[in-house]
């Protein structure tokens, strides 16, 4: 029966596609030996399909086994339906939810969750983490001088500058208005405060934006190390708020919080 199922679906699906689409019908062979399931039960599933001129498309198989006069499996016989825009619809919902629908970066939720999986990996293998909240100074008065048109491409432009300046493994996302967050992972050869500097001194360089120069747009960054300044979600996310907060209120560029009770630990640098 494998060779046979192997035989024919091998030249349709691909490789991903024809591994789950074996598995399956493999489980169901050792569910139908069991007396688990009646012989002539049926399973659907999504694979992806080569057509004849070489592209693929999403497809809703249900398969169920070709038998012999004695009821031995002999075949496959699968009846398709093209699910390719109902998939792709599917996939851009997805995609809607996790991403900024502006800029294209994370947004809020996403940023949510990768923190969550970061603390846990370094809580597990006891790394170090750095968090970033950023909020530009001097937006609001484009958006009141220029318009929220000029200033929404300002966004997609720091947004672009971000991700620019970091490295693949770092994590950008966008929680709303003009404030960004960053996640750091593995930050020993990445310190937190030269990074601090590199995105300041990209973010304050002017803008050219719909024939505009825009050269008074900065950022006040804060900044939470785990495990010191958090060692949860939330706190983390807490203390660097507040270091932003401080290094807005300061006007210094950036701040990295040690702790609520030891304000004098707060480094604050341009």
């Amino acid at each position: 029966v494998e060779e046979a199922m192997a035989g024919h679906i091998s030249e349709v699906l691909t490789p991903d596609s024809l591994e789950r689409a074996m598995d399956l019908l493999s489980r169901e062979l050792a569910k139908e030996a069991a007396g688990e399931q009646p012989p002539n039960a049926s399973q659907t599933i999504e694979v992806e399909v080569y057509r004849h001129g070489g592209d693929t498309y999403w497809a809703e198989v249900t398969m169920s086994f070709i038998r012999d006069d004695n009821g031995v499996a002999t075949g496959i016989l699968g009846i398709t339906r093209d699910i390719t825009k109902r998939r792709a619809a599917e996939q851009n919902l997805v995609y809607l939810a996790y991403h900024d629908a502006l800029t294209g970066l994370a947004n809020r939720k996403a940023f949510i969750e990768k923190l969550e999986k970061e603390v846990l990996y370094a809580k597990r293998y006891e790394t170090a983490l750095v968090v970033m909240l950023l909020d530009l100074d001097g937006f609001k008065e484009v958006n009141d001088t220029y318009g929220h048109e000029v200033g929404d491409h300002l966004l997609v432009a720091v947004g672009q500058r971000l991700t620019k300046i970091l490295r693949d493994t770092d994590f950008i996302a966008r929680l709303g208005g003009d404030e960004f967050t960053l996640v750091l992972a593995n930050p020993e050869n990445n310190d937190a405060a030269r990074v601090a500097m590199r995105i300041q001194q990209a973010l304050s360089m002017p803008y050219r934006i719909h024939e505009k120069r825009i050269d008074h747009v900065s950022a006040s960054i804060g900044i939470a190390l785990y495990p010191s300044d958090g060692e949860d979600t939330t706190s983390l996310i807490r203390s660097a708020d507040t270091a932003m907060y401080q290094a807005k209120k300061a006007k210094c560029g950036y701040a990295l919080y040690a702790s609520l009770s030891r304000p004098s630990a707060i480094a604050v640098g341009e």
